[in-house]
């Protein structure tokens, strides 16, 4: 079974639509697919409206962004109780804290002498959440930087001068919200976070499962995240973290994710393996 577990769409930073997101899912023969923006659901309606319409078989879920000591973590959230009213007032905050974020990261580029307008920025999209690729991407249309890639590695990773950090979240907070609205918590590319230490506490908080099988996981990093989820038995998943296909260096356009190192690897291109696949889709049976 063909599957990616880790997704974004216009809903937070991707460039393809919900709709557009199920239909290129279709296009390359996947049989399962889950939809993970950033901090909101935003996207979940339409993708599971587009899904039903094609029987591609849809897992709704959010990726949610925490910050430790200078590392960001992220954490997996999946069939989360989207009605649940503990849920939406979270995104809601969270909406309102990442619209913050802009305005202060715009302020910080003025103070350097480059000329954003924070508004301009936020009335670009009509719906779902922001985050720093949209300042990267009005930095490049700008002329300030010429790719998102340059303008993260200038002005907005952590530490450079126009970094802010996202809103005072733990992982362990994380996982219980999600574990509350009946959710399954997973840490996504543990390799890139390389806060491995977490891992035992946030397992006895309820986490779920670990992100083996990513891009940028080389194999001595899926064995070594397939053994620590096997020792904690939790489950084991794998995505490719899409966010729309790749496009040259020089040609952003509206495309957030043309960012030179950042990965652009395609729809499906993690091979998770089928009985990790069943694992994670009995767990679903058996919740929901």
């Amino acid at each position: 079974m063909k599957t990616d577990l880790h997704t974004h769409s216009t809903a937070s930073d991707g460039c393809l639509t919900p709709a557009e997101l199920v239909r290129h899912a279709c296009k390359e023969d996947l049989a399962l697919l889950a939809l993970t923006d950033h901090d909101t659901a935003a996207g979940i309606p339409e993708a599971e409206q587009a899904s039903r319409s094609a029987r591609l078989n849809f897992v709704p879920g959010i990726e949610f962004s925490t910050e430790v000591q200078q590392a960001e973590v992220h954490i997996l959230g999946y069939w989360l109780d989207f009605d649940s009213r503990l849920l939406l007032d979270f995104l809601e905050r969270l909406g309102y804290s990442r619209r913050e974020r802009i305005q202060r990261m715009v302020g910080t580029l003025q103070g350097l002498g480059i000329r954003l307008d924070a508004d301009e920025i936020l009335e670009s999209k009509r719906s779902g959440v922001f985050g720093r690729p949209h300042v990267a991407l009005a930095l490049v249309q700008h002329g300030y930087a010429s790719n998102v890639e340059e303008a993260f590695a200038r002005y907005l990773k952590i530490g450079k001068p126009a970094y802010v950090p996202h809103c005072k979240l733990s992982p362990r907070q994380v996982v219980s919200l999600v574990i509350k609205v009946g959710g399954l918590a997973v840490m996504a590319h543990p390799g890139l976070s390389a806060r491995d230490d977490l891992i035992p506490g946030l397992c006895r908080d309820g986490l779920g499962g670990l992100e083996a099988y990513y891009p940028e996981h080389n194999p001595s990093q899926v064995y070594r995240y397939r053994g620590l989820a096997q020792q904690a038995g939790i489950l084991v998943t794998g995505g490719s973290d899409f966010h729309g296909p790749a496009v040259p260096n020089d040609q952003t356009g509206g495309n957030l994710r043309a960012r030179g190192s950042m990965s652009h690897s395609p729809l499906g291109s993690i091979n998770l393996p089928a009985q990790d696949v069943e694992r994670f889709l009995a767990w679903g049976r058996a919740h929901q």
